[in-house]
């Protein structure tokens, strides 16, 4: 029987009635088949037979092919590409970061090295005469002379990798807030009249900003006619002027009674406001009129100095605050300091007739106390330092009355 079997499933070679007769003897049924026809029912018939019949049973059949496998495929493939791009992406992002912070950490380092070459040339200022350079490339001598004629500094240089853009600006070529006068000039006006005027801020809100002002400087708690001491003062004035709750909250609850320390603190007085600080649209509060255009007093304005204007360095709108000086006597200072920088006071009233003793009084030509700001520069990134220096003398290191450091040091680097 197993060869019977074998017969009725085995060997296609074998003739079509071998393989029939072999499956009707182990029960798998079937038709026998004419002799010379080679075919039988439901087999395969030779060529030119008629009509096909259905395909056997037992013939084998084309395998049907699955997309699945491929789309699994393909979906691994896209799922690595993705990880391998996030990978790249954040190595990218990474590397860029790493190069920022090590390049600002260069520009911080060119910056304090130009802090100290400015502390350099404050001290080759200080001898008499300047000293010639040993090597003849050395630049530091030659900006010395220029600080001393043209009173102010601003240069470029080459540090290591980099570039220290450097300024060097006698703080005393602006008026010291703490020692503004009240005393009027021949027109009438005090000192903090002619800055208003000068910069555009409305005559009627003077009182206001003015008696404030000294409430907040003198040591007494006795408040002028449109000033404030105490907090209900305040609180009045705030309420009166319709003063937002969130502005209010920025403002000082009562006066300080000692001098400013930064020209910034003015906005902690409630009369000032931040366009008359660093200028603007003010809005007054007056009717017909309320908003104005303002130019600022923060670039008039410094917290060093005995008072007196160095008159070699200070901007013409600096000159203008001075009492009984006009826009003529303005023009024949910077004129003449540009030919020749001032000596001393005697040149100057010399050279520039008209001048009062009043205005003469708060003149000087010389600056102990400097403002530095030293921005590097290492491949593109900045990062700027700000201080106020005090020189101390020949050989000596300057004492450090200020120290500031932002990115708003760089955007504001003259």
């Amino acid at each position: 029987m197993p060869e019977i079997a074998i017969l009725a499933n085995g060997d296609r070679r074998l003739p079509a009635c071998v393989r029939v007769a072999a499956a009707r003897a182990t029960g798998a049924g079937g038709r026998g088949c004419t002799p010379g026809r080679g075919a039988i029912p439901g087999g395969p018939r030779p060529p030119g037979a008629g009509s096909p019949g259905p395909a056997p049973a037992a013939s084998a059949r084309a395998p049907r092919r699955s997309g699945t496998a491929l789309i699994a495929a393909l979906w691994v493939v896209l799922m690595l590409a993705m990880m391998v791009g996030s990978f790249a992406f954040h190595a990218h992002v990474e590397a860029r970061l790493t190069s920022y912070y090590r390049n600002r950490a260069k520009a911080e380092y060119i910056a304090r090295s130009g802090l100290e070459y400015a502390e350099m040339i404050m001290d080759l200022t200080g001898r008499k005469p300047i000293p010639l350079p040993a090597n003849p490339a050395d630049p530091a001598p030659g900006y010395a002379s220029n600080l001393v004629e043209r009173g102010y500094l601003s240069v470029a240089i080459p540090i290591g990798e980099g570039v220290a853009h450097l300024q060097i600006l006698p703080e005393p070529a602006k008026r010291n807030v703490n020692l503004l006068s009240e005393e009027p000039d021949f027109y009438g006006r005090e000192d903090w009249e002619r800055i208003f005027e000068l910069t555009g801020v409305p005559d009627a809100m003077w009182p206001e900003l003015i008696d404030q002002f000294y409430d907040w400087i003198d040591p007494d708690r006795n408040s002028r006619y449109d000033g404030a001491e105490s907090e209900a003062q305040y609180d009045d004035y705030c309420h009166a002027v319709g003063m937002a709750e969130k502005t209010r909250a920025d403002k000082a609850r009562s006066a300080k009674n000692a001098p400013l320390d930064t020209v910034g603190e003015l906005l902690l007085i409630p009369a000032f406001s931040d366009a008359i600080l660093n200028g603007g649209d003010l809005n007054t509060g007056l009717p017909g009129d309320p908003t104005v255009r303002v130019s600022g007093v923060k670039d008039l304005l410094t917290t060093y100095g005995d008072g007196k204007v160095n008159v070699n360095a200070a901007a013409p709108r600096v000159l203008m605050t001075l009492s009984d000086v006009d826009s003529n006597l303005v023009e024949r200072i910077v004129e003449q300091r540009e030919y020749e920088a001032f000596k001393d006071v005697a040149d100057v009233t010399r050279r520039v007739p008209g001048l009062s003793p009043q205005a003469v009084k708060f003149m000087d030509t010389a600056s102990r106390i400097y403002e530095v700001v030293s921005v590097g520069e290492a491949a593109g990134v900045r990062k700027g330092l700000r201080c106020v220096v005090e020189y101390a003398g020949q050989g000596k290191r300057g004492r450090i009355l200020q120290w500031h450091e932002d990115d708003g040091i760089v955007r504001e680097l003259r």
